[in-house]
């Protein structure tokens, strides 16, 4: 068990009411400010004083953001769910016409969700009352999050395949902190951040075959401005051991790996305003673990929540 809480503290997101339902809510409009109950100055100085009495590091606001349409779930959607688990598609890899495992990418639907973030959050920063940037990207390591996060901040990545085992050694190495590598950050206006791939947001482990990673190595190629974590240890080199046909991961012991996540966040990285980009079944669990009220989100949404940190 985790030395600490965690909770989402209500009031400041409409989210978090039992008025709002997701169903009728779009983020994305520059009216809804995210969902904002005041202005953004205000819970900027609101955030301030909760730091002051509990401590900077225990107080933080993270804008939990689901990535843009996948083709895992473009076939859901077309062939429907009882195709998908009755038939034994999620345990395939490929239909013949669509292929989605391991690791989907983004459909054409998909990248346009994750255009339109971008507008989102370039409407919001750009305001006369702009929402506090970023100070820090967190990201799946799954190519559909780490597209997503690329297209909603204009990271750039390389959509291409591992070349040479050598040269793909050298990029685990470099990963690892074995070999030194030059930082790479993006220049958001607001000083500048490293996105940071952290293994403990991927999405739910086991059985279905969209949920399966391919090669951290590859991942690390793809995206030169992305870094693995320091703060945890790195996903094992070439296939995904930790995913397996046999075993789907539990809300139960999903829960317990995103405390462990927010455990390590909160430890290590003294962002006060933290971008995730995910998946649904991590910010559903996410969500649980802070005590939020389930808030549903379409692929490309977002939900942004004030967390509190106090000892058990």
């Amino acid at each position: 068990m985790a030395p600490h809480s965690y909770s989402a503290l209500p009031g400041y997101f409409c989210q978090s009411e039992i008025y709002s339902s997701p169903d009728f809510f779009d983020w994305k409009d520059p009216r809804a400010h995210f969902g904002l109950k005041r202005s953004w100055s205000r819970l900027r100085e609101e955030v301030q004083e909760l730091q002051k009495t509990h401590g900077a590091e225990n107080v933080k606001v993270l804008f939990l953001a689901r990535h843009g349409q996948g083709v895992h779930n473009l076939v859901m959607a077309q062939y429907g769910r009882e195709w998908w688990e009755k038939e034994g598609m999620n345990a395939q890899y490929s239909n013949g016409e669509y292929t989605w495992g391991p690791d989907p990418e983004l459909t054409e639907l998909g990248i346009e969700q994750a255009r339109d973030a971008h507008k989102a959050w370039k409407q919001q920063l750009e305001s006369f009352d702009p929402v506090p940037m970023p100070q820090a990207f967190y990201v799946s390591p799954f190519s559909r999050a780490c597209d997503t996060l690329a297209i909603t901040w204009g990271f750039e990545t390389k959509h291409i395949q591992p070349r040479d085992e050598e040269r793909l050694h050298v990029i685990y190495r470099v990963a690892q902190g074995v070999e030194s590598r030059v930082p790479t950050s993006v220049d958001t206006g607001a000083g500048s951040s490293d996105v940071v791939i952290h293994p403990l947001l991927r999405e739910t482990i086991g059985f279905n075959t969209c949920d399966k990673l391919r090669p951290i190595e590859y991942t690390l190629d793809r995206y030169p401005n992305y870094a693995l974590t320091k703060h945890h240890p790195a996903p094992p080199s070439g296939e995904d051991s930790v995913w397996t046909e046999e075993h789907r991961e539990t809300n139960e012991e999903m829960q317990e790996r995103l405390t462990g996540f927010l455990e390590n966040l909160f430890d290590t990285d003294p962002a006060t305003y933290v971008s995730i980009t995910c998946h649904a079944g991590v910010i559903r669990n996410m969500l649980a673990v802070l005590g939020h009220r389930k808030w549903f989100l379409q692929t490309g949404g977002m939900v942004p929540v004030v967390v509190l940190r106090e000892e058990m």
